[in-house]
């Protein structure tokens, strides 16, 4: 029986390995084919046969009709800043990981053709350098937030045991000032969050599986990222004493001053017996501390440090406390146990969801567009809607 081959393009296939992450011995290995047998594929000495070619292209995420194009398409899919993860604990993307961020990329490029077609202006936002101090600009973005310590002291007293209510306050915030925030199911030694810039549709993404607190904490840090202008993909807790990448550790010194006023913190802590002079030197005082502003410990150690209310030997502790803490809501199973529009609302978050709707709304989209973009029938778009009409009503 003769095996038909399927004369594709060679370097279109090396181009597609390359942009879904896979290494060719990764990939040969996926595909159940030899190193050798894929490398004479990349180099068009020879051909895959049909079935080989359909779990080709459905293993990499590329149309069939992408690998008959006469070169690659000459632009990456992702930037070239999201295909490691930033600081000094830096690696090449999973496969996975990569889908998931051209999914959402895309999304995120949609919702800025819609702005822009209905001639809305860009996002207002601030912008800092690494050179800036992370600390005032921390303080300085609260300020201007207009949200007092009081109104967060009373969302961790309204919200005891809910902490995914006091994230969507965050949330809400950042969204209300034009940034699509993402809330995405990741495993939890994935990535702690991502974020790309745009200039009407700035977009991060947090993972949903991480508790709560951290990712209030990751919001932030990303945030720090959108001001910088900064694209990145970044990994979860580290160390502060081995991460040297200075730029990570300025968006979590924002973060974490943004999200703990310093005068109260002083307060609390001398209640404590804390001070300059007599320094937190034990996790339980840091977590109770962190608790009491609904934030990780790891947010709340930064903030003692620069105000010099701890001492330094505490970080390898905090951050074998982050491990513990940071991961044991197992957050990815409430998200299956969902209807997929109410799974797609809470991945997605009003804003996007709301530049979405607007657009089927006003023709810009047609339903069967929209149904691909956020992967839901049309009984789901419209559930999906009720959702936001909902969610607008006991804002």
């Amino acid at each position: 029986m003769i095996t038909r081959k399927v004369p594709v393009n060679g370097s279109v296939i090396a181009w597609a390995r390359d942009e879904a992450g896979y290494t060719p011995d990764e990939l040969s290995s996926a595909l159940g084919i030899s190193l050798e047998t894929l490398q004479s594929w990349e180099a068009g000495d020879d051909h895959p046969n049909e079935e080989q070619f359909t779990s080709l292209h459905e293993t990499v995420r590329r149309p069939s009709a992408t690998f008959f194009l006469p070169e690659p398409p000459v632009e990456a899919s992702l930037p070239a800043e999201l295909r490691t993860t930033a600081g000094s604990f830096n690696r090449r993307l999973t496969p996975e990981e990569i889908l998931l961020l051209r999914q959402h990329l895309r999304m995120q490029e949609i919702a800025s053709w819609i702005l822009r077609d209905k001639n809305s202006s860009p996002v207002s936002l601030n912008r800092y350098s690494i050179d800036d101090d992370p600390v005032q600009a921390g303080e300085t973005e609260r300020a201007k937030s207009g949200i007092a310590v009081k109104q967060q002291g009373a969302w961790t007293l309204a919200f005891r045991g809910s902490p995914n209510r006091i994230f969507s306050e965050w949330r809400s915030f950042l969204e209300d000032n034009g940034v699509l925030v993402l809330q995405l199911p990741m495993p939890t030694d994935s990535l702690r969050g991502f974020v790309s810039w745009n200039d009407f549709a700035p977009m991060l993404a947090v993972n949903f599986s991480h508790h709560p607190f951290a990712q209030i904490f990751s919001i932030f840090h990303e945030y720090a990222h959108l001001l910088t202008r900064c694209n990145a993909a970044c990994l979860g807790s580290a160390e502060p004493q081995t991460d040297n990448s200075e730029l990570e550790n300025w968006c979590d010194r924002f973060a974490a001053s943004f999200l703990i006023s310093s005068g109260v913190l002083v307060q609390i802590a001398k209640s404590k017996g804390v001070t300059q002079q007599t320094t937190a030197k034990s996790v339980s005082t840091v977590a109770e501390l962190a608790e009491m502003f609904s934030v990780s410990p790891k947010a709340m150690m930064l903030r003692l440090q620069d105000l010099k209310l701890s001492a330094n030997t505490l970080c390898d502790n905090i951050h074998a406390q982050e491990e513990t803490i940071n991961w044991k809501v197992d957050t990815a199973q409430e998200v299956v146990d969902i209807m997929d529009s109410a799974r797609r609302f809470q991945e997605y978050g009003t804003r996007a969801i709301a530049i979405l709707l607007d657009a089927r709304e006003n023709k810009r989209l047609n339903t069967h567009d929209l149904t691909d973009y956020v992967d839901l029938n049309t009984q789901e778009i419209d559930e999906l809607k009720s959702l936001l009409d909902y969610s607008k009503y006991y804002a």
